[in-house]
């Protein structure tokens, strides 16, 4: 993480806050300078390490209702959203973006994954199963779809 390439991740990163966070995202983006160094710092630290640091493993857990118009009574309806400290983040998208680079490097992604791969998505996923079916059909295969 150099200072110069990595001010726009740092801020896009700090453009939101949680309540668990030391500084607001406004003090630190007006900050950013003097702390990427400390913060480039920790990210090492913890690749270095292997882990993340303890003080950055809690996050503020809220529930979501999963539909607009779900019973808000029943437990089922809701999943929890966690938010994050920003500098878990930061560690967490590094990781990220060295594994990927790492798998896209040696050729290790599978052809047919599409989590955390650039220009894939579940779209992506059910355009690609619908062409196989579409396929198939056209061959006079047996389809079985099972979800």
């Amino acid at each position: 993480m150099t200072t110069s390439g990595n001010y726009n991740a740092a801020a896009i990163l700090f453009s939101k806050s949680c309540v668990l966070d030391p500084l607001p995202s406004s003090i630190v983006k007006q900050c950013i300078d003097l702390l990427l160094p400390n913060i480039n710092n920790i990210v090492n630290l913890s690749l270095r390490d292997g882990c993340m640091p303890t003080c950055l493993k809690s996050a503020v857990l809220s529930p979501l209702l999963k539909k607009p118009n779900a019973d808000f009574l029943q437990f089922k309806n809701f999943r929890p959203i966690s938010n994050l400290k920003a500098l878990s983040k930061i560690i967490e998208k590094r990781v990220a973006l060295q594994l990927n680079s790492y798998l896209m490097n040696n050729n290790l992604h599978e052809n047919f994954q599409s989590a955390y791969k650039v220009r894939h998505s579940t779209e992506t996923v059910m355009v690609k199963v619908q062409d196989n079916i579409l396929h198939a059909i056209e061959g006079n295969e047996a389809v079985v779809l099972l979800c």
